[in-house]
């Protein structure tokens, strides 16, 4: 933003909304005007998607963490599409399964953000 300040009546105009008019004797005026440049602050949006989530093995475990946004729940699947495990109520950027009673598979990972968006995400068990 250019903010235009009038010193003389204490204005403050954002510029990049529109102009400023004003009433001035003639001659020169050099201190009525100063100018201010702001930068506006942007909104940092947390975008949940493939990118966002990782998932992966660790020490038994199956480990799923996002980049901020909050997990609701974490569904677990077999290659046939049967469902294997559930975890409900998150209400974390992370969260693990274990993993032991799921081994030598390709799994799917579900997992749904508190705002009901849905990723899936295959890890080699």
């Amino acid at each position: 933003d250019i903010i235009l300040k009038d010193n003389e009546t204490g204005t403050e105009t954002n510029l990049k909304n529109g102009g400023y008019t004003f009433s001035a004797p003639t001659g020169a005026t050099n201190s009525r005007f100063s100018l201010k440049y702001q930068k506006t602050l942007g909104t940092n949006t947390v975008v949940f998607d493939e990118n966002s989530l990782v998932v992966f093995k660790k020490n038994g475990n199956i480990n799923i963490k996002s980049n901020g946004t909050f997990i609701d729940n974490v569904k677990l699947y077999d290659i046939r599409g049967r469902l294997l495990f559930e975890k409900t109520k998150v209400n974390a950027n992370e969260t693990s399964i274990e993993s032991l009673k799921y081994a030598n598979q390709v799994l799917i990972v579900q997992i749904t953000s508190n705002d009901n968006k849905v990723i899936n995400k295959k890890v080699a068990n």
